[in-house]
């Protein structure tokens, strides 16, 4: 199925856009999209998840905004417990695990990844490319913080310059 016949959702910053409804929330949960695309940078959020169906919305005044799959669950592997391996070869670092948690934040200047089991990795611009079963929970305001997890997945971080590329399949 292409992403066209997907059902969209744009998050700018604190406003959410499902299939032509907006929201607007600071604190937005993305959870079991089919694919998940963000580019995350100082003053910016800005992410597009697709889902198969139309997903639950769920809208708790300006706080909180949940779009979810029918049945989807949020799991998140903070302590990078479900990684089951890791290289790093050069600007290059590979992850592959049951549950793939990457944590980042933004502070004046940079985005901060964590990744589980190796650290920080720190660039201007966090650009995220996500298949299979992902989700993603964002804080942006007073400060921005944020998870992207994945289900049964390949990960691939790559440093481009001052750009930090990730990118997850699934597995």
């Amino acid at each position: 199925m292409r992403n066209e016949q997907k059902v969209k959702v744009d998050v700018d910053n604190s406003r959410v856009k499902v299939a032509g409804r907006s929201y607007e929330a600071s604190h937005v949960l993305i959870v079991s999209a089919r694919s998940i695309e963000a580019a995350i940078e100082p003053g910016s959020i800005r992410v597009r998840a697709y889902f198969d169906t139309f997903p639950e919305v769920e809208s708790q005044g300006e706080d909180l905004v949940v779009v979810s799959r029918s049945g989807g669950r949020f799991e998140v592997d903070a302590y990078g417990e479900k990684i089951k391996s890791v290289e790093e070869s050069g600007d290059v670092i590979k992850l592959k695990g049951d549950i793939i948690s990457l944590k980042f934040e933004l502070d004046n200047e940079y985005v901060v990844l964590k990744l589980p089991a190796k650290g920080r990795v720190k660039g201007s611009k966090l650009m995220i490319s996500g298949e299979g079963d992902v989700s993603m929970n964002i804080i942006v305001m007073p400060f921005t913080v944020g998870i992207i997890t994945a289900r049964k997945a390949d990960c691939e971080i790559r440093l481009k310059g001052d750009v930090v590329e990730a990118k997850v399949e699934h597995g």
